[in-house]
């Protein structure tokens, strides 16, 4: 940067009052203001445009600050932008510090509040989009998680340029990051946790990012990882041609690089999420074509190699979620980012790389099958022998029957299935259906319409299922105390249903159950005394309830819950001692609630450490 040295001012003039505390940029000196004087006459101030002006429209304000830069970079004649000039009669413009889809980002100074900001500048379009990106600027102004860029403010300089506001984070991006250094694997584990609840943040307030990549993902100076540009990035180029969409294409998921864009939802995101996870624990791309076409290929027909391959001391589970969040089929990834941030927390890889060999694997492989041999080989000698008909014959085995025609008709109804103890399930087309007896383990049905009882009580007849997704499902109080019969269910979700106490207390006190989500349903504080003497329940969602104080308190004897979710319910400050009375507590989500900063910190202050999100 070189400084204009034109127009000084009088040398008895006098600071600006508002610059007080303002941070001088290094090799740049003020200009001080005569302290008569809140604004100068245009003539003697005309800033020089660091983007100077299309139009002859553009003028400059006559309140703009004193700094005098000129740019290092080439204009760029679209956005109108200039060193020192003040927007919203607030943010004085310093200096860039990025360009891409979106526009033109500044680093600006707030004299309001005193503090440094981001301002993003919309590049100048020929269409009404700005309409379109300041709703978006508003949606994301809404969110309120640890690891999203805060929008502070938004607004129109002209009828076809606008700008958002947001914090400052000075650590640079993760993609600088990588490309200085392979990360250590509980470096990259740690920032893939907090990105993935940030994900789940947005996703659950209706918001995709669809332009994740590292360059939008900023790590801070203690080394926080923040996710930036929510709805932004793309929507001013959101086109089908891949060649149109501004930045790099090598985090688009194969919906988007096919020009599929009625298909991008929240797993595109995952999608994404998977490429940047690939790369952060193998110190590669999954898919390196640097050209368009190139990836497009790549993304839409290869399959990239085995994580493990680029880095075996990942364990076994690291990689089945990697490998699953970068499945081409957007129905075979995780449903939402909130599955995904669950499945890596459950990963064993936080405190660095555990140094699986192949030959602890075969060993620890080879001890598995000796030991399920003798147990199968003990059951048959001395277990319970099956009845027999009057012929002598054991019976045919019909047990599974009921299995496959459930499966049958569950995938009919858009449904997933499985016969694994896994969730959400994986299967979602008959024709990959076993041929031979089976137990079915985990279905979904989330979203497919009233359930008549009948179908209800041939699922509760179904011995083996663990997990069960019935949310949007119409189902009713009575087929909620129909569930009770399952005796090995541990995951039972069934939000947005009009189910009330009176179904909860018919469902009794499940004690097999660990996971349990009744998020929008009509349960009240009083209902949750069904709760109360669940033994192993482990999360439970409550949000979109009218749960308040009383509700928590009567949650005190869940010893072994771990997450607890009650965004835009009832409750206030008067919970955290309740709260605090739950020993294993490490999450609480409560966005949206009366919750202050000074109850969270006591909670997260707390013997459990629990983090808050709010």
């Amino acid at each position: 940067m070189s400084i204009d040295t034109t127009n000084r001012p009088p040398k008895d003039a006098r600071p600006d009052p508002r610059d007080a505390g303002r941070p001088t940029p290094a090799g740049v000196r003020r200009r001080p203001k005569d302290e008569g004087h809140a604004t100068e006459p245009a003539t003697e101030l005309a800033p020089t445009p660091i983007l100077p002006s299309p139009t002859a429209d553009w003028e400059a304000p006559e309140d703009d600050p004193t700094i005098r830069l000129q740019p290092d970079s080439a204009p760029d004649p679209s956005i109108p932008v200039w060193i020192d000039r003040v927007i919203a009669g607030r943010y004085c413009l310093e200096r860039e510090i990025g360009r891409g889809g979106f526009g033109i980002v500044m680093l600006a100074y707030d004299r309001e509040l005193h503090r440094q900001v981001a301002i993003k500048v919309a590049r100048r379009t020929r269409d009404r989009g700005t309409d379109h990106l300041l709703e978006e600027g508003r949606k994301v102004a809404q969110l309120d998680h640890p690891n999203i860029v805060p929008v502070y403010d938004c607004g129109r300089i002209d009828d076809r340029t606008i700008f958002i506001v947001s914090k400052y984070i000075d650590g640079g991006s993760l993609a600088r990051r990588m490309a200085l250094r392979k990360l250590p694997i509980g470096e990259a584990m740690t920032i893939a946790r907090e990105v993935a609840d940030a994900l789940a943040h947005a996703h659950e307030r209706g918001l995709i990012h669809r332009d994740l990549k590292p360059s939008n993902i900023l790590i801070d100076s203690k080394n926080t990882a923040y996710v930036a540009d929510f709805g932004l990035a793309l929507r001013a180029t959101d086109r089908s041609d891949l060649a149109c969409v501004e930045g790099s294409p090598q985090y688009m998921s194969p919906e988007q690089a096919s020009g599929k864009s009625r298909l991008v939802d929240r797993r595109t995101d995952v999608f994404s999420f998977g490429v940047i996870l690939y790369e952060m624990i193998t110190g590669e791309r999954p898919f390196p074509g640097r050209l368009s076409a190139e990836y497009r290929e790549q993304v839409i027909h290869a399959e990239p190699p085995s994580p493990s391959r680029l880095a075996p001391a990942i364990s076994p589970r690291l990689e089945a979620v990697c490998r699953k969040a970068l499945s081409k089929n957007p129905a075979d990834r995780h449903a939402s980012a909130w599955e995904l941030a669950r499945e890596l927390r459950q990963c064993r890889d936080w405190d660095g790389p555990r140094h699986w060999t192949r030959l602890s694997l075969v060993v620890s492989a080879a001890t598995l099958l000796l030991a399920a041999a003798v147990l199968v080989l003990a059951l048959r000698l001395f277990g319970p022998q099956p009845l027999t008909s009057r012929g002598g014959s054991p019976p045919p085995a019909t047990r599974d029957a009921p299995d496959l025609r459930m499966a049958g008709w569950i995938l009919s109804e858009s449904g997933s299935v499985d016969f694994n103890d896994v969730f959400p399930p994986t299967i979602h087309s008959a024709e990959t259906l076993p041929m031979g007896p089976v137990t079915l383990r985990s279905l979904s049905l989330y979203g497919a319409g009233p359930i008549a009882d009948a179908r209800i009580e041939e699922i509760a007849r179904l011995g083996g299922v663990s997990s069960l997704h019935l949310g949007k499902t119409g189902l009713t109080d009575d087929q909620l105390a129909e569930l009770s019969r399952l005796p090995r269910l541990k995951l039972l979700i069934v939000c947005y249903n009009a189910l009330t106490d009176r179904g909860l207390s018919r469902l009794g006190p499940p004690d097999g159950l660990k996971h349990l989500d009744l998020a929008g349903t009509l349960v009240t504080d009083e209902g949750l005394d069904a709760l109360a003497s669940s033994p192993r329940l482990r999360f439970l969602n409550l949000s979109d309830t009218e749960i308040g104080d009383a509700g928590i308190r009567r949650l005190r004897g869940l010893a072994l819950l771990e997450e607890l979710s009650v965004d835009r319910t009832r409750i206030t400050d008067a919970c955290v001692d309740d709260l605090l009375q739950l020993p294993h507590l490490k999450w609480l989500r409560a966005s949206e609630t009366a919750l202050s900063d000074e109850a969270a910190d006591r909670l997260r202050a707390g013997p459990s450490g629990c983090r808050v999100i709010r």
